[in-house]
């Protein structure tokens, strides 16, 4: 009777007659479930701009926070309503809020967002019956998911594009203006 080939001879025999598969470049749709064959490095900073991070009123926080706001509710006028995916013409001066919704660019001349909640909002006016955290608060800094130039999925990471990862990190990648990604080639292309 012949003897049995070892588990460490088996494996090399087949590592020796075995190659390694390609790469090659494809949409991301294509990616998933695949393997990269190289980095995906974000082209560009996610978020690209500062943004709302709550449905609520753009404010500078000076004119919520000063002396006379501690013993008066401070009331602004309302002069823009910026809705998701738009970006506000004006600029918040003193004693000026604008209506903004979740992710939103942030105006020039606010520097936080007050969440609807804490609001007593009128036609024209707001009253700001809480001003939670600090100036700055409830926004998203540019670059806070990614940095351009920073890197979303390392090929080194041999899991594929789409499976066991963090669920938003292939929107993620879309959202940054990727569209591309290279792959190793599958057995079954």
């Amino acid at each position: 009777m012949d003897s049995l080939t070892s588990l460490t001879t088996a494996q090399q025999i087949i590592l020796d007659s075995a190659s390694a598969l390609g790469c090659e470049k494809v949409g991301l749709l294509d990616a998933l479930g695949r393997v990269l064959g190289e980095d995906i490095i974000a082209p560009r900073a996610n978020p690209p701009w500062d943004n709302s991070a709550m449905d609520g009123f753009a404010v500078r926080w000076a004119d919520i926070h000063s002396e006379h706001a501690i013993s008066k509710i401070p009331e602004l006028k309302i002069i823009e309503d910026v809705a998701a995916g738009a970006v506000a013409m004006k600029s918040v001066g003193p004693g000026e809020a604008i209506r903004i919704m979740t992710g939103a660019p942030m105006p020039a001349g606010a520097d936080t967002v007050v969440r609807v909640e804490y609001t007593e909002p009128s036609e024209a006016t707001v009253r700001i019956m809480l001003s939670e955290y600090g100036q700055g608060a409830n926004i998203r800094p540019k670059g806070e998911d990614v940095q351009e130039g920073g890197l979303y999925y390392c090929q080194r990471d041999s899991t594929p594009v789409g499976g066991n990862r963090h669920a938003g990190d292939s929107g993620e990648v879309v959202c940054s203006g990727a569209s591309t990604a290279t792959r190793r080639y599958s057995l079954n292309r």
